[in-house]
């Protein structure tokens, strides 16, 4: 990477910046994944089979780095990113047997 150059610190997904919450990212930490992993691995990630969530917040499962993983996320406005609007991943959580 360039030092010098402007590079852009938050990843996307759908259009709109990817942040964790402080449980998020606690999450996270113990998975071993950074923000951008977890911004590739909802590239490929398909809605969780039976999930039932409010409007705004999305069960997303996904397969990747040895794991599968559900992410729970939330589109809602932040004063964190640029954007009045943002993808907020609440948890993520290991699972065990899913979707075969």
């Amino acid at each position: 990477m360039d030092s010098g150059s402007s590079l852009d610190a938050t990843p996307s997904w759908r259009g709109l910046p990817l942040i964790l919450s402080d449980h998020g990212a606690r999450a996270a930490d113990r998975l071993r994944l950074s923000s951008w992993d977890l911004a590739l691995l909802l590239e490929s990630s398909e809605p969780c089979p039976g999930a039932r969530r409010a409007e705004g917040i999305e069960e997303r499962c996904t397969q990747g780095k040895g794991m599968r993983l559900k992410v729970i996320l939330a589109s809602a406005a932040t004063g964190w990113t640029e954007n009045a609007e943002a993808w907020i991943a609440i948890n993520i959580k290991p699972l065990g047997k899913w979707w075969s």
